[in-house]
């Protein structure tokens, strides 16, 4: 069962769905290093988050080049015409998400140079719009419905996609 036009409603199938909150586990994955300060702030937190995440992290800390060999994968399915739009938007928006939260984390350790509080302060930033970023994306996907609401990335993902 697909649905029509944008994408995103009740029609969406359980199996898109799926496959449309899983991409999210890149940038969550990947920025993981910026919550650092906030997980050393709130243990609950952390263990928490590494707990549900256990598995995934598992792989993705032990495979080499786990992290790049998913990204190009990503990357090359977002081009696949014949996988549904819903899907295609979900791994564009996941993908730029991460572009970003890598971006910002280095830009974290660069600050660090200048001043050890700038490092924290720009990983916390980034750490914190991710979470709200994948939160929202998942929640939103999970539904059914496109989750294009992002400030600045779904605009992008949209414009990398084209016009349906």
């Amino acid at each position: 069962m697909k649905a029509s036009g944008q994408g995103g409603g009740k029609g969406e199938s359980v199996r898109n769905r799926a496959l449309g909150t899983v991409v999210y586990l890149l940038p969550m994955l990947d920025g993981l290093d910026c919550g650092r300060d906030v997980f050393h702030a709130v243990p609950m937190l952390g263990s928490l988050v590494h707990g549900v995440l256990a598995p995934a992290l598992a792989i993705w800390d032990n495979v080499p080049f786990m992290p790049l060999v998913m990204f190009i994968i990503l990357q090359v399915s977002v081009r696949r015409q014949d996988t549904s739009r819903f899907i295609r938007f979900n791994v564009q928006q996941a993908i730029l998400v991460d572009i970003l939260t890598v971006v910002l984390g280095l830009l974290g350790t660069a600050a660090g140079y200048v001043a050890p509080e700038g490092e924290q302060f720009v990983t916390n930033f980034a750490f914190y719009c991710l979470v709200g970023a994948v939160a929202y994306a998942v929640a939103e996907t999970a539904r059914g419905k496109m989750a294009n609401q992002i400030p600045l990335i779904s605009a992008a993902a949209e414009i990398q996609l084209g016009p349906s």
